[in-house]
């Protein structure tokens, strides 16, 4: 608790350009008289010190004391991380549906940690079905998702969602697909939108970057590298 104090008094002496004297008084009584609910609540959003330390100085110097009185909620801390999270949302958008999206989405996981839904819906030039949006957070709570949805309703970009989260968590995928020409097609889609250098190919006969991010495969090349005894560069 003493380091956490300490930490956040700080953080408030290099914001004192942007604030008031008395916020910055007031900043060190409520660290003292509130700072175990302040800790659950950097806690529950996973935030490490270093985020949390930029995330205080460019709120605080947007907001000034009233980013001071409510330091101990958790509304206060998702005004934060919206705040945060604006610029990069919108320069994910402007690169939507190319690598370049992604690129800007792992930049940002990388230095802030956690990134909320929307960074990863930003990566797709058009708006996504809530589906789509629920399929991802069952994914973030690491559990096991099966869509079912008809034809044409978006079952794939379910599928690009998850390759950008993972790629964005630094995870290895594999995207089966029945048929070898089906396998080719979603290799080149894949190249477009995530980036030729993390998308690799394996048809049983060629194969490209197998030890890529992420390897598209028909269903009867993965159930034969399941079956194999030797280690293969797509054990995960």
């Amino acid at each position: 608790m003493r380091f956490l104090s300490m930490a956040l008094l700080c953080m408030a002496a290099r914001c004192t350009n942007a604030l008031r004297g008395a916020a910055v008084r007031n900043l060190r009584g409520v660290t003292r008289a509130h700072g175990g609910r302040l800790t659950a609540a950097l806690q529950k959003n996973r935030a490490s010190l270093a985020a949390l330390q930029h995330r205080w100085t460019t709120h605080l110097a947007a907001t000034g004391d009233a980013a001071v009185d409510a330091i101990d909620t958790d509304a206060a801390i998702q005004t934060v991380n919206d705040a945060q999270w604006a610029p990069i949302l919108q320069e994910i958008r402007g690169k939507a549906g190319g690598p370049g999206a992604v690129a800007a989405l792992r930049r940002a996981v990388d230095k802030y940690g956690e990134a909320p839904d929307a960074a990863y819906a930003s990566c797709f030039p058009f708006e996504l079905d809530e589906y789509q949006i629920e399929a991802l957070r069952h994914l973030r709570n690491d559990s096991n998702v099966i869509v079912s949805a008809p034809t044409g309703s978006g079952k794939t970009v379910a599928g690009e969602l998850a390759i950008a989260y993972a790629l964005a968590q630094d995870k290895r995928v594999l995207y089966t697909t029945p048929l070898k020409a089906l396998s080719n097609q979603k290799f080149e889609d894949f190249c477009r939108f995530f980036g030729s250098e993390n998308v690799g190919l394996s048809t049983g006969d060629s194969g490209v970057r197998r030890d890529a991010p992420v390897v598209v495969m028909t269903t009867e090349i993965y159930r034969n590298m399941l079956y194999e005894d030797a280690p293969t560069p797509f054990a995960v």
